[in-house]
């Protein structure tokens, strides 16, 4: 991705960034800002897999309004993306 975006015009890129992945972050973003190209990022929930030791206990009621409201952005964004 580095290499395409030195040579070629871009509008835009799509490119994956995750906790687990953040590569992206030492040169294609910072890339892609300095030359004003638009970034979408794919993948960044990639790092609930960490939390699979988790899976079956419920979240703590503090946390889980919070989530709800973090689910419903998720699905608003995705929508307005299509």
């Amino acid at each position: 991705m580095e290499r395409i975006l030195r040579s070629e015009p871009l509008d835009f890129i799509q490119i994956h960034y995750s906790v687990n992945a953040t590569n992206a972050a030492k040169t294609v973003l910072p890339l892609a800002r300095d030359k004003g190209v638009g970034q979408q990022v794919a993948g960044s929930m990639t790092a609930a897999r960490r939390a699979s030791p988790c899976k079956g206990q419920s979240v703590p009621p503090r946390y889980s309004r919070a989530l709800a409201a973090c689910a419903a952005t998720a699905r608003e964004l995705s929508r307005q993306i299509r």
